[in-house]
């Protein structure tokens, strides 16, 4: 039935009028509507009363009607809002007309407005009047505030979908030209996907060649004028965080999310960690020897029994080479819960060695002729001054200690040349070095006393 009417009322009005008709007929809601009565007349339409009474529905005071912000229309006033003959000024600078042109449902029914009626000509409804909707002039000292215009932002899921709807995008493209197997399809594939790839190969290549030069640079500034152990540890590093950087720049480049990559890379590690304790103790053992530093790269040391010169210091192990051309590598752990022996920490080091001459030697001349050996010794210093001390009256001899200072690095060659000029400097002085003896006395006993004993 309402579908009928709304037919019947479009086909009386005239075409022009059509949008504000079905939108007012929308707007209102109404249950159902009051056909009018055909004519030479204005058409007019009025909705039902709504069933809710609400204070907006009720005309205001002056006949304006709440929803249009404009009087009805009234063929008898010439200054009315859809009036065709008054002029554009009247039609909207004009007082309302009177309440009394507003239908009053009674008391039954809630308040209601007459739905405004237009002529036979057919002209469009003006806009709302605008005089309402103006601003009242600003009071002195008031500024109106402008909210700043701001580009919208895209979320990091927006952000995200885009990506992978370009991998999906590529990867669909390179199987259709390697399927299609056409020449033209490969050389765009080639140009789009493989200057891409030379560009990040380039780019690494370029970041490889700065990082090992950078390394190199900060290893020897370091070196030079702090100590070689902290110039090789951060001139690692620095190349290590070079290429690092140059790594996550690429796989930007390609679109990949890195801080998802990083996320998973923190999580792996944090699990390897819980499972590599023991490797988590190197490492912290490492970091302590290079803050306190007990000893450094080209140190002579002794560690838990092993001894020789300190080749590197890493932050999980540490590396010896021996005297006889050993490698070995020490966990940093160990070397930190151990007693650690550097013999060329200081630049001084006394070279001790041991002579037993024959008690029946004078101890004046023997002392007068160890002190010649060791005040002549090649690579001994003079300041500190050599000893000779008399150390011990042993069982078969007289020992004496001859003690030389000198540099740590040539401890092993003044401890050969002292014992080399101590022997000759004896025997032209014939005086014996005795070495232990053991007598054998042998007792043969009669036979009258071994059948005695029998």
């Amino acid at each position: 039935m309402r579908f009928r009417s709304l037919l019947l009322v479009l086909t009386l009005v005239p075409m022009p009028t059509f949008p504000l008709v079905a939108q007012d007929y929308y707007r209102d809601s109404a249950p159902q509507l009051d056909l009018p009565q055909v004519g030479s007349g204005p058409v007019s339409i009025a909705p039902a009363p709504p069933q809710v009474d609400t204070p907006m529905s009720r005309p205001a005071s002056g006949g304006a009607i709440p929803e249009y912000g404009r009087p009805a229309y009234d063929p008898n006033d010439p200054s009315s809002a859809q009036n065709p003959d008054s002029s554009y000024a009247d039609r909207y600078q004009s007082p309302p007309p009177a309440a009394s042109s507003y239908r009053d449902p009674g008391p039954a029914g809630p308040s209601a407005y007459a739905a405004p009626t237009f002529p036979d000509s057919g002209t469009l409804p003006p806009p709302p009047r605008t005089d309402r909707l103006a601003p009242s002039p600003l009071a002195e000292g008031e500024q109106v505030m402008v909210a700043p215009v701001t580009d919208p932002v895209e979320s990091p899921a927006e952000t995200s979908n885009d990506k992978r709807a370009g991998w999906a995008e590529g990867r669909a493209s390179v199987l259709s030209a390697i399927t299609s197997r056409d020449p033209k399809a490969m050389l765009e594939l080639l140009v789009k996907f493989g200057v891409p790839a030379l560009m990040a190969l380039l780019i690494l290549l370029v970041a490889y060649l700065v990082a090992s030069a950078s390394g190199k640079f900060v290893g020897a500034t370091i070196s030079k004028r702090l100590d070689i152990t902290l110039g090789k540890f951060f001139g690692k590093s620095t190349k290590t965080a070079i290429m690092l950087m140059a790594v996550v720049g690429v796989l930007g480049y390609f679109g990949i999310d890195v801080t998802s990559f990083a996320a998973v890379l923190a999580a792996a590690g944090f699990a390897v960690g819980m499972a590599l304790q023991g490797t988590l103790g190197n490492f912290a053992a490492g970091v302590m020897l290079l803050v306190f530093r007990p000893f450094k790269v080209g140190d002579y040391v002794m560690i838990g029994g092993n001894e020789g010169t300190v080749d590197e210091i890493e932050l999980f192990t540490t590396r010896i080479n021996t005297r006889d051309n050993r490698h070995i590598i020490v966990p940093n752990d160990d070397i930190f819960g151990q007693t650690i022996i550097n013999y060329t920490h200081n630049s001084l080091r006394r070279v001790d060695v041991v002579v037993g001459v024959s008690y029946d030697a004078d101890l004046s001349q023997t002392r007068r002729l160890l002190d010649a050996v060791a005040r002549n010794v090649d690579g001994g210093y003079s300041d500190p001054a050599p000893q000779v001390v008399l150390n011990e009256l042993n069982s078969s001899s007289v020992d004496w200690a001859i003690r030389v200072w000198t540099h740590p690095a040539k401890y092993a060659e003044v401890k050969e040349r002292i014992i080399e000029l101590t022997k000759h400097t004896l025997d032209r002085a014939g005086i014996g070095i005795p070495y232990p003896q053991l007598d054998l006395h042998v007792i043969q006993k009669s036979a009258q006393q071994q059948s005695k004993a029998g």
